[in-house]
């Protein structure tokens, strides 16, 4: 009899070791995989902050360009300077590029995020870095291009299409000078280029530096969790 209730205790307690080890193993298989996917997100996050960092340097350098043209086409209004026809049609045409705005990829974190392993990540400063990259700064670049849409792209869409007229039976465009000299659309320059200075200055450049920090963050993670 004691016999019997010492195989029953033995086979409950390798039934329970079993039962614990198999449970043990398949949070280890788990722990495993969520790692492996953890990495395939980073690496995914990372190409993402590159797309960002050079779009943002390519809208920089526009918004750059048309706050030049911006100040000679100011001076050429007020009769400071004078130049062809050919250029006045650049200077717009460069003028236009005032109007680009940053629109960032985000998918990559989204995904992260959603599956809840961005919760792996063990480095509390980058995780700090990733959201407010990801919301902050996402949510400022989302307001603030609503901003300038309503101060740039809307105006111009009403005004250019007086100022460059498209020529009859034609794709071409010829440039109308009473347009031009008008008042108001050197009143619309100066609201242009002050919010263009504000965007690039403030709303793109911060960010920028925010992915560059990030980028850097997240492939010094990537070298030393995965070894």
């Amino acid at each position: 009899m004691l016999g019997n209730s010492k195989r029953h205790i033995f086979e409950i307690v390798v039934i329970f070791l079993g039962i614990t080890l198999s449970f043990y193993a398949e949070n280890y298989r788990q722990d495993i995989e969520i790692r492996n996917l953890l990495k395939d997100d980073l690496f995914s996050i990372n190409a993402d902050i590159s797309n960002d960092i050079n779009e943002m340097e390519r809208i920089d350098k526009r918004i750059k360009t048309s706050i030049i043209a911006i100040d000679s086409l100011r001076l050429y209004i007020s009769d400071k300077i004078d130049v062809d026809q050919n250029t006045l049609v650049r200077l717009i045409k460069r003028m236009l590029y005032s109007r680009n705005t940053f629109f960032p990829y985000g998918a990559a974190y989204q995904v992260a995020q959603s599956s809840g392993r961005i919760n792996a990540i063990s480095d509390q400063g980058l995780m700090k870095v990733l959201s407010e990259y990801y919301q902050n700064n996402y949510e400022r670049v989302r307001i603030n291009n609503g901003l300038h849409d309503d101060a740039i792209t809307k105006p111009l869409a009403e005004f250019y299409p007086k100022m460059m007229v498209r020529k009859e039976f034609s794709s071409e465009r010829e440039l109308n000078m009473n347009v031009l000299k008008k008042k108001e659309f050197s009143d619309l320059l100066i609201t242009i280029q002050y919010t263009a200075e504000i965007y690039t200055n403030y709303i793109i450049r911060n960010t920028l530096a925010t992915a560059q920090d990030l980028k850097t963050r997240v492939e010094a993670y990537l070298k030393e969790a995965y070894k």
